[in-house]
C-alpha cells in the first residue's frame, strides 16, 4: 500500500447575497414661503431637530442594507424663487433629517429640485456631498457598492412626455452597466402636481 497526494480543486458556487433597499417617496425638506411658518416643517425643525421627522421609520432604514429616498425641494439660500405654486426650500443643515436617519442616497430628478434657479440644484448636490449623502438624477447616475454588489442608481423626471424618457433611460442603464452594474434600480418621478 503507498500513499499518493493528488492535488485536486473543487469549484463551490458563490453563496447568494441578500440585499434590502427602502425606497422612500417625496420627502419635502423644507416650505414654500407663501405657507403659514408655524405649522412648516421649518417651524417643527426648529422645535425638534432632524431626527424628530423620521423616527418612526428610522429602525427600519438601520436595519436595511441602502435607503434611497426622492429630495423633493432644495437645500439653498437663494431667494430667487422660481414662478410657480409650489417652490421648497430648506437650509443646508436639514440634511441631518436624511442623514440621521440612515438614507443614504437620493434622487433629484423631480419637479422641485430647481425651485430656486440653478444654482438650487447646485447648493443642494454641495450640501448633500458634504453630508456624504449619495444623489442621482436627471442626467447624473450614481454607481454604490453595497454588500460587494455594484449597484447602478438612476433618476428620471417624467411629466408629460412619457415614452419620450425611454432613450434617456436606455442610455443610463447601458452607462452605469459600462460601469460595472451588477443590479440597476431605476426611479420614476411622474405625474402633475394635485392632478389625480
Amino acid at each position: 500500500y503507498k500513499k499518493v497526494n493528488v492535488p485536486f480543486e473543487i469549484t463551490m458556487p458563490e453563496p447568494a447575497v441578500s440585499i434590502t433597499v427602502s425606497v422612500v417617496g417625496d420627502c419635502t425638506l423644507g416650505t414654500d414661503e407663501h405657507f403659514n411658518y408655524a405649522r412648516s416643517l421649518n417651524a417643527y425643525y426648529e422645535k425638534y431637530g432632524g431626527a424628530y421627522f423620521l423616527k418612526n421609520v428610522k429602525s427600519i432604514f438601520e436595519t436595511d442594507d441602502f435607503t434611497i429616498a426622492n429630495l423633493e425641494g432644495t437645500f439653498t439660500d437663494s431667494t430667487s424663487r422660481v414662478d410657480k405654486t409650489y417652490a421648497f426650500k430648506g437650509p443646508a443643515k436639514f440634511v441631518d433629517i436624511l442623514t440621521s436617519s440612515s438614507v443614504e442616497a437620493v434622487t433629484l430628478a423631480n419637479n422641485h429640485s430647481r425651485d430656486y434657479g440653478p444654482k438650487s440644484l447646485t447648493d443642494t448636490k454641495t450640501t448633500l456631498d458634504s453630508a456624504g449623502v449619495i444623489h442621482f438624477g436627471y442626467e447624473e447616475t450614481s454607481l454604490v457598492d453595497v454588500k460587494g454588489v455594484k449597484i447602478g442608481l438612476i433618476g428620471i423626471y417624467e411629466l408629460i412626455d412619457h415614452t419620450g424618457r425611454a432613450q434617456q433611460v436606455k442610455e443610463h442603464i447601458a452607462k452605469v452597466k459600462s460601469e460595472g452594474a451588477e443590479v440597476i434600480i431605476v426611479i420614476f418621478h411622474w405625474g402633475i402636481e394635485r392632478d389625480a
